[in-house]
């Protein structure tokens, strides 16, 4: 299954995080099952997801459903993963 990964702008991070909606969206993101990751990061983005759906049409949906309807998502860029290259968690110990 390909995976996605979504960058998104918010209206405001002052006004976002930590209001309600702020809570409220990283609960959905935690709850969705086609999020296997869901950072909240520093800069000019906001969160940053990786997504992974089995069709395009299931994406499109994903991105309808979780970011286009939520009020304070102003903007998201898609990146999709053409090869994983390296992939792992396990620490140099």
């Amino acid at each position: 299954m390909p995976s996605s990964i979504l960058a998104s702008s918010t209206s405001q991070k002052s006004l976002f995080w930590p209001s309600q909606s702020g809570h409220i969206f990283k609960q959905r993101m935690r709850e969705h099952p086609n999020v296997q990751q869901c950072y909240y990061v520093t800069g000019d983005l906001d969160f940053v997801l990786v997504v992974v759906t089995r069709t395009l049409q299931e994406y499109e949906d994903f991105t309808r459903e979780a970011l286009m309807e939520h009020p304070n998502v102003r903007s998201f860029t898609t990146l999709v993963s053409m090869d994983a290259v390296k992939s792992g968690y396990a620490l140099p110990l």
